[in-house]
């Protein structure tokens, strides 16, 4: 009986021969793959500031352009046919789009007898998830809120669009502004349409100086700008 204690004591005591068990390689192999996961997803997040900050310095670039432009000729006129292919290379490099406002490209014979027309351009980055606009309105890069204003649902009239955006620091965006992020982004159905976007008329802060009762907007789905009673109402995105 002693004998068999002495062995079995023995044979529990017996160092243990080289390699690994299974659940110990199991638990290597879920910590290298816990590890990389989170490396890979700081990676993601890095390339994505990156190209967010390429197309933002493009826009700042495109600021100095049309400013330089203004000085030599003495305005802005036709700086949308000119400036815009200097924006292209940053934006498509981080998988952006862009576009820029054209008003000969814009169908609508009552645009013609407006003065108050500026440039401006909006673009996009990779998953649409933020919308940057530029122009002589804001004198900078401005960034649409992402949320929908009137989350009631309820229109608003002009008046009422102007006083709501001025809450918070925010405004309510020109007509150029509007209608080049509503091409950035592709609002043509509602299924493709950003956070808070729906598709439907928009009101910009654009009066239409033909008659001071009207004001600009657009129609998201088919893209149209259009003047109409500032009494009636339609929605409304802010910009900042």
């Amino acid at each position: 009986m002693q004998c068999n204690l002495i062995y079995i004591m023995n044979f529990r005591n017996k160092p243990r021969s080289g390699g690994f068990t299974l659940i110990e390689l199991m638990v290597v192999i879920s910590i290298i793959g816990l590890l990389s996961s989170i490396i890979l997803a700081g990676l993601n997040s890095a390339k994505k500031k990156a190209q967010d900050a390429a197309i933002i310095s493009d826009l700042r670039n495109f600021i100095s352009q049309a400013e330089l432009f203004r000085t030599v000729t003495d305005g802005h006129s036709t700086v949308n046919g000119i400036l815009p292919d200097t924006m292209k290379a940053g934006i498509q490099k981080a998988n952006g789009t862009y576009n820029c406002f054209s008003a000969s490209s814009v169908s609508n014979p009552a645009l013609a007898g407006e003065s108050n027309l500026r440039w401006a351009c909006s673009a996009t980055n990779s998953d649409k998830s933020i919308l940057w606009t530029v122009s002589s309105e804001s004198g900078g890069v401005s960034t649409w809120d992402n949320s929908n204003v009137t989350p009631d649902g309820t229109n608003k009239t002009w008046s009422q669009a102007i006083s709501h955006c001025a809450n918070g620091g925010k405004r309510t965006p020109s007509i150029e502004e509007l209608y080049t992020a509503r091409q950035a982004v592709g609002l043509y159905n509602s299924s493709t349409a950003p956070a808070g976007f729906f598709t439907i008329d928009y009101w910009s802060s654009t009066e239409y100086t033909q008659d001071i009762d009207y004001a600009w907007g657009v129609n998201t789905p088919g893209g149209d700008l259009y003047y109409g009673d500032k009494d009636g109402t339609y929605k409304v995105r802010c910009i900042r």
